[in-house]
């Protein structure tokens, strides 16, 4: 009984399938024929509405090159600027670091590095009596 109505399933929805591609097929073929229809009476319309959509697509194409190179000019000029700013401020940054900073610095780096080493040399000291 299973048997059977499994085979009657697979035998109805193959039947389906079927029905539905000729369904598919028979509606491409009607749909073709009124394009061919279609094609007969359209080339004199499409004539006349192709030169205004040509000059509309002319005046898009030309009214985007126009906004990318005001678009790349304003960049261009951004850029300089932002390098401009960027260039004086590391200028000042360099320069107020530079020259007296730097010499204090420096100095305090070797007072510190000299009373490290003055320090280590009193542990070291240390150590060596603690071992005699």
């Amino acid at each position: 009984m299973k048997k059977l109505l499994i085979y009657a399933s697979v035998v109805g929805t193959t039947i389906r399938v079927v029905y539905w591609l000729f369904l598919k097929v028979k509606s491409n073929h009607t749909s073709c024929r009124l394009e061919d229809k279609k094609i007969d009476f359209e080339p004199k319309q499409r004539q006349n509405e192709s030169s205004p959509n040509v000059n509309v697509l002319e005046q898009t194409i030309e009214a985007k090159s126009e906004n990318a190179r005001a678009i790349y000019e304003r960049h261009s000029v951004a850029r300089e600027i932002l390098r401009d700013a960027y260039s004086n401020i590391t200028e000042d940054f360099v320069e107020d670091f530079s020259s007296e900073k730097e010499m204090n610095q420096e100095n305090m780096v070797d007072n510190k590095h000299i009373s490290v080493m003055k320090e280590t040399d009193l542990i070291s000291d240390e150590l060596d009596e603690l071992l005699k």
